[in-house]
């Protein structure tokens, strides 16, 4: 049963009453050569583990069950876990779980794959309403994953890998790049979507770094700094700062002097590395 087949995508929804849900980001997949390219970017060998999260209709995990040794497919929506019950039925190694990915232990889905130190891999058609939150959980995890491809919304893609100096280049950027190494595949039209979205996708390998990027003398303050200083994009970082984390001006004026930067510098135009010096001096401010 090939999950991809338009006919199928009709016949079991219409079984199971299923209803598309636009707050769940639900759109399946109806290019097989698509999910071929999608699945083939994962580079998986056959003794590695695999987490999925969004299955849908189980397109993308009918291929990943054919190359891995495992597969977690995690699912929210129970309406969908009933079709993927059936769409999955003829393959053995896979392991549907109806969870909420964001309150969910990743080392207890994936135990048996770590204690048998499996290499083990990320990949989902992210929810366009949950992009961040999910990417941030996997790049944050104590698992240690050793490639992760996503889809996502093409402007979502373009913020996540964006440059210093350009209007997309934001505090999701910044996190993401000081976790991980963000490579652009390709784009996929929203025509070969069930239901069709209003917006095309873009496919991205990450690559999650052995140590993160840079040395931070504290870590919650730097992503302190990074958040407020872009939470008005429009507002230079002095102003932002001295409202979002409540720093004396005088102090703060001395911070971005100590860092190198004018006390007019927005956001959108410091690198990852100005805003690790910024934090250490406001993080020595705080002590």
């Amino acid at each position: 049963m090939k999950a991809t087949n338009k006919n199928t995508i009709s016949e079991i929804t219409n079984k199971y009453d299923f209803r598309f849900k636009k707050d769940l980001g639900q759109n399946f997949l109806t290019d097989e050569n698509i999910v071929l390219k999608i699945v083939d970017s994962l580079e998986l060998k056959d003794d590695e583990v695999v987490l999925e999260v969004g299955p849908g209709m189980g397109s993308l995990t009918q291929k990943l069950a054919e190359r891995a040794y495992k597969v977690y497919a995690v699912e929210i929506d129970t309406r969908a876990v009933n079709m993927l019950e059936e769409t999955l039925s003829e393959y053995d190694n896979i392991e549907i779980i109806n969870k909420d990915i964001l309150k969910t232990d990743l080392s207890e889905i994936l135990e048996d794959g770590i204690k048998e130190n499996r290499k083990i891999k990320f990949i989902s058609n992210l929810p366009y309403y949950i992009t961040s939150p999910i990417l941030m959980k996997v790049l944050e995890d104590k698992v240690m994953f050793e490639s992760i491809v996503v889809m996502l919304q093409k402007e979502v893609a373009t913020r996540l890998n964006a440059k210093v100096n350009t209007k997309d280049y934001s505090s999701f950027t910044i996190a993401v790049d000081y976790y991980a190494e963000v490579e652009r595949l390709f784009n996929v039209p929203k025509t070969v979507f069930v239901p069709m979205p209003k917006v095309d996708s873009t496919v991205l390998r990450v690559i999650p770094r052995k140590e993160s990027k840079v040395d931070v003398d504290n870590q919650d303050m730097f992503f302190k700094v990074v958040k407020a200083a872009f939470m008005n994009r429009r507002k230079m970082v002095f102003n932002s700062l001295s409202n979002g984390l409540a720093v004396n001006k005088d102090l703060l004026k001395n911070a971005l002097i100590n860092s190198g930067l004018d006390e007019k510098v927005r956001a959108e135009n410091i690198t990852i590395e100005q805003f690790v010096k910024l934090s250490n001096e406001i993080n020595n401010i705080k002590k």
